[in-house]
Formats: structure tokens, sequence, C-alpha cells
């Protein structure tokens, strides 16, 4: 047997009985058919079947594909637990990332533990940093004509802020780098588990520096060591949520830069509405949220249910691809098209419910000024005609390769 046959068999879970012959997909969500051209594209095509449906990968597990669906499974935490949020679950041996894993009632007093440093009032201030570290970034590259944007830019701007807002030194980024890109997108479960350990051993020792420290500050780690100090959380419940806060941290922001600055290489006229007309930018930043989606998140079911007429055991996992609600016609009439005067609708980018991502707050920011920096220092950019852009699907959608071109000055 050929290796990659190998992989596929191991891959593959036997179909349970009661799931209906007609809602069987042979879906592997890391590699969709298509994914490296367009990855929503790839996940674009599961609209023409049925709303739910199974794929036999990773243990088998279910798929929502209409926002309404995924919208209701995020809601009903008693009937969908977000204990094991990725697919396949993540399993004994890797590290807790709390207060993500948690559901309510015990979800609420651990994420309020991280609620002000993330908050929209906190990030404000540091949004001149933001700016300058982008512009000079920005400005480094100019002169060569050119970029790979991933490896030169976009892969590397969003943790580097967060390790700013976050006042961690940056001497471990580009490891810390390594080990989100392998949670999000690696298809080896060793190689996840292995990530996540790395990533919590670092937590733990920035964590202890900040137990050294005899008046904190109000960055998001000295905020976790006070909440420890007054006995609201455990020093295992620390490192936890410091590693939740750590991953959640670096990877959105990083691979909405990469699909925005595609869209925004292919199509000029975007560009042009941008730069004459600044005040678009915080309605195209929720635009392009909307259009090119990152997470595909799980849930697991903690009892049997049955969800518009399909049973769901306990114990099977329902995988919700929250970008392929923001493509989802029911939701956003013509939902292909980039309009920057689309009526909000409301989308999942950043989850939805108790889940809510919290890093939407540093996120935000960050695209618009990404947005407004880019355009004023390289308005005019194509994508490279003898290079090609590069997809990939995960827990978090992404492009892993973007090349660039503009002309020289």
């Amino acid at each position: 047997m050929a290796y990659q046959e190998q992989v596929t068999a191991q891959r593959r879970e036997t179909i349970p009985p009661h799931v209906p012959a007609d809602r069987v997909v042979e879906l592997d969500y890391f590699s969709p058919p298509g994914v490296t051209e367009d990855p929503h594209l790839a996940w674009k095509s599961l609209h023409d079947g049925p709303d739910i449906i199974y794929t036999p990968y990773y243990g088998g597990h279910w798929i929502m594909t209409r926002a309404d669906d995924m919208f209701a499974v995020m809601q009903d935490y008693e009937t969908f637990s977000n204990w094991e949020f990725t697919v396949p679950p993540r399993g004994p041996d890797s590290p807790v990332l709390m207060p993500n894993q948690l559901d309510p009632p015990r979800h609420g007093p651990i994420r309020s533990v991280v609620l002000r440093p993330m908050s929209p009032k906190a990030v404000a201030p540091i949004e001149p940093v933001i700016r300058k570290i982008m512009a000079d970034r920005i400005a480094s590259i100019v002169p060569k004509g050119g970029c790979e944007f991933v490896s030169e830019f976009g892969g590397n701007i969003p943790p580097e802020l967060f390790f700013e807002h976050a006042r961690i030194p940056k001497d471990k980024l580009p490891e810390m780098k390594r080990y989100a890109d392998t949670v999000a997108r690696s298809d080896s479960h060793e190689e996840r588990v292995a990530a996540r350990i790395g990533g919590a051993n670092y937590m733990m020792a920035i964590l202890e520096e900040r137990r050294q420290v005899e008046d904190l500050d109000d960055d998001v780690f000295s905020v976790i060591i006070q909440a420890e100090r007054e006995g609201r959380i455990t020093k295992e419940e620390s490192t936890s949520i410091a590693l939740n806060v750590f991953f959640g941290g670096l990877e959105t922001v990083s691979s909405a830069l990469a699909f925005i600055v595609l869209f925004l290489a292919r199509n000029p006229e975007h560009r042009r509405q941008l730069i004459e007309d600044g005040s678009l930018t915080q309605d195209a930043t929720e635009e392009f949220l909307r259009r090119f989606g990152i997470l595909n998140l799980a849930r697991i079911a903690t009892r049997p249910t049955t969800f518009k007429g399909v049973r769901i055991e306990q114990g099977e996992q329902v995988l919700l691809p929250l970008h392929l609600a923001g493509l989802d016609e029911r939701k956003f009439p013509n939902p292909l098209e980039v309009d920057f005067q689309r009526k909000r609708a409301g989308h999942f980018n950043f989850g939805t419910g108790p889940h809510r991502c919290l890093g939407s707050n540093l996120a935000r920011p960050e695209i618009r000024i990404f947005i407004e920096e880019w355009l004023r220092q390289i308005p005019d950019f194509s994508v490279d005609p003898d290079d090609k852009p590069v997809g990939a699907s995960g827990v978090a959608m992404t492009m892993t390769r973007v090349p660039l071109v503009w002309p020289s000055r």
C-alpha cells in the first residue's frame, strides 16, 4: 500500500449504522479538494449538498454547513460542549485551554479573569504602537518591489504585536509561532500535542517571572497572576488561561491579513475605494472578516440528540466551519462578493455565544490599521505573475504563500 493510502486508511473510521448513507461525504477537512487554489471556494462546494453531513475522517464527525445551524449549536452548550473544540479530540495527554474548553457556569468566572486586559478600553492605548510597528515593517519592504507576504510580513507582525501587548520578551517569538502554526494546521495528533506542551512550558516560565514581581502591571499575564494571588484561580488554571490567550492571539490575524492582501492584490477597484475614502476601512474590515473567515471549531455531544432530523450520538463531534457561515447565501446575499457597503448581518469569525473570542478586540484594530498603512505606502501591487498563492485548511484556514510585486521606487 502506498504511503498516502496508508495515511488515508488511518484517518478513516467505519461509518456508524445510525448515519444515513446520503449524509456521508469523504472529506478530510485538512485537505478538501481545491484547497491550495482557494480554501474558501473549496469549502463552499459543500453548500451544494445536505445542510448536515458526516465524514469518516479523524474518528468520524458531523459537519454543519449552514450559518443558522452553527449558531444554534454554539448557543446550546448543554447539548454541544466546548470541551473538545478541535477535530480530532485533543486527548488526555494535551494541555487544557481555559476558558475555551469550559462550558457555563464554570466558563464565566474563568473568562472574567482576562476580560479587562483584552477589552476595547485596554487595547485602545496601544493603537499608536500597532500603527508604528505596521508602518515601520511596511516601509522596510517597500524598496524591494515585492515580497512573499506570509513569511516576510503577515505571518510575523500579529505575533509580534501580541507579544508587545502582553509585554513578554520576543526572543522566543519564532518558536512560539511554529507552535501556533502546528496547532492550527498539522494533521498529526502527536505534533499538535507536542506544540501545545511546548507552548504550555513557555507560558509557565512567563508566569513564574510574573510571580516574582511585587507590584504587578496591567498586562494580561500580570492580571492572571493577580487573580491567582487573590485565590480566584489555581496555579494550574493560570497556565491554562495563559496558553489559551497565547494561541488565540497569534493565528487568526495572520491568516486574515494574508487573505485580505491577496484579495486587494487582485482587485484594484476595491483598493481604489479604500484609498479614496478612508472612512470605509472599518466597514471593510468587517466585510473581509465575513468573506474570508478563518476557523474550523468543534463541539462534542454530551447526550444523544436529534438535530434537524439527524441523530447525533453522545460523544460524537460536530465540526463548525465558521468561515462557511460567512459564505451562506441564506444569510448573506451574493456572499462571494466583497461589498464595503454591505449591511452588517453579523459574522462568526470570532465565534458567538459564551465563547466569543476575547482577542477580537485586538484583532480588529490590527486589521484596520494594516489596511490603512499598507495602502498608504503600497497603493499599487499585484500577485507575482511568475509565482502563485497557496492556500491551506485545518483548525485555521490560511494562505501559506502570497507572492506580491509592486513598482520599484
